[in-house]
C-alpha cells in the first residue's frame, strides 16, 4: 500500500466516499441531513477542511487503485477556556466528514497506512492526543481503531422527541432565567465535579470557571435555549439544559428540527429517585410544544450512569470519537 499526499485533482474521489459513507450512515440515521449526500457539498466542505492552517490530507493506494483517505487538522484550545475541559492538550482530530475507505477494503490495513503518515507527522509537530470521528453504523472501523491503540472517548447520541412518562419523583420542577445563574453554575459544578472523577477522569481546570458562568449566562438569556431545574425539598436536584442551533454538532449531523442537550445533571442523593426521568419528561414536553423533532447529546463512553440512562430513553449512538494519547516521551526520544 503506497501513502502520498492528498492533491487536488484527488478531490472528487475523497468526495466520493464522503458521501458514500453519509449515505450509508441515513439509511441507519434517517435524520441525518440530505445534502451531505450531494457530491458538491462534499467538495466545497473537503476544500474547506483542506484549507484549514495545519490540515494533512493523504491518500492510500492499493494496486493502482485509490483504497481511502484521511484528512486531519490541529484541535487545539487554549488554556482556561470552555473547550480547554473537552479537548486535550496538544490535540488533533480526523473530523467525521474527513475521511473514506473503498469499499471491500480493510479498513484495520488501510486506516492503519493512513493514520502511521499521520501520525507521525502529527508527533513532529507536537500534537500527542489523537481523535478520529465516525458514524455509529462503522463499527468496522471501530475494531480497526481500537487495534490500532485508540479507545471510545464520546458518543453523540440521538433521541427522537415523543412524549415520556413522567415518574412519582419527590421534585418540582421550573425553566430558569438569568437570574437563576448562580443555582445553574451550582449544579454546572456538580457535573463537572462528577465526569471528573473516576472512572471518567475529564480534565478539571478551575481558569475555565469564567468562561463557564459567561456562556451559561448567554444560554439563559437567549432566545431558543432552555434550562430545567429539578428542586426537592427547595433544594437543586438536578438539571437539563438545551442550546438551539445545536453548534456543538458535526454539520453532518444537524439535521432539520435537532436540539441539543448540552448538560444532564443529578445530584448525586437523588439520582435513583427519578429525577432524571422526570426532567426528561418535562424537557420532551418542552422540544414537541416547540416542533423539534430529534433530541441529540453527547456523554462520555466511560460513564457509568449516563450512558444506560440515556440508551434506556432511546437515544441511539450516531456518532462516536475515539481517542489514542501518546506517550509524551516520544516527543523528545524519537529517532526519526
Amino acid at each position: 500500500m503506497q501513502i502520498e499526499p492528498l492533491r487536488d485533482a484527488d478531490i472528487d474521489s475523497a468526495a466520493s466516499m464522503v458521501t458514500h459513507r453519509h449515505s450509508s450512515a441515513r439509511e441507519a440515521f434517517p435524520f441525518l441531513p440530505e445534502h451531505f449526500t450531494d457530491l458538491e457539498e462534499v467538495r466545497v466542505y473537503l476544500r474547506k477542511v483542506l484549507s484549514d492552517e495545519g490540515t494533512l490530507a493523504y491518500l492510500a493506494w492499493d494496486g493502482g487503485e485509490m483504497a481511502g483517505f484521511a484528512a486531519g487538522q490541529p484541535a487545539l484550545a487554549a488554556p482556561g477556556t470552555l473547550m480547554a475541559r473537552y479537548i486535550e492538550e496538544r490535540s488533533a482530530v480526523i473530523p467525521l466528514g474527513g475521511h473514506g475507505v473503498r469499499e471491500g477494503a480493510d479498513p484495520f490495513e488501510v486506516y492503519g497506512a493512513l493514520y502511521a503518515a499521520l501520525g507521525r507527522e502529527w508527533v513532529r509537530r507536537g500534537l500527542l492526543a489523537h481523535r478520529v470521528q465516525f458514524y455509529g453504523n462503522e463499527m468496522g472501523l471501530h475494531d480497526g481503531l481500537v487495534n490500532l491503540g485508540f479507545g471510545r472517548k464520546m458518543v453523540l447520541a440521538v433521541a427522537p422527541v415523543r412524549p415520556i412518562e413522567r415518574p412519582a419523583a419527590p421534585v418540582e420542577i421550573h425553566r430558569a432565567g438569568s437570574e437563576d445563574l448562580e443555582v445553574v453554575l451550582g449544579l454546572e459544578q456538580e457535573l463537572s465535579d462528577y465526569q471528573s472523577d473516576a472512572p471518567i477522569f475529564m480534565a478539571l481546570d478551575p481558569q475555565t470557571d469564567r468562561e463557564m458562568a459567561e456562556f451559561q449566562q448567554a444560554l439563559l438569556s437567549m432566545d431558543g435555549n432552555a434550562h430545567f431545574v429539578a428542586y426537592r425539598d427547595g433544594k437543586p436536584a438536578g438539571m437539563m439544559t438545551f442550546q438551539n442551533p445545536p453548534v456543538f454538532l458535526q454539520p453532518q449531523l444537524r439535521g432539520e428540527g435537532m436540539v441539543y442537550l448540552y448538560e444532564g445533571v443529578a445530584s448525586a442523593e437523588a439520582r435513583s429517585e427519578g429525577v432524571g426521568e422526570a426532567l426528561l419528561a418535562e424537557a420532551m414536553a418542552w422540544m414537541e410544544s416547540q416542533g423539534f423533532t430529534h433530541c441529540a447529546l453527547h456523554y462520555h463512553a466511560a460513564n457509568q450512569t449516563g450512558g444506560p440512562f440515556w440508551r434506556k430513553h432511546g437515544f441511539e449512538a450516531a456518532e462516536h470519537e475515539m481517542l489514542r494519547v501518546l506517550d509524551s516521551r516520544i516527543a523528545w526520544a524519537r529517532k526519526w
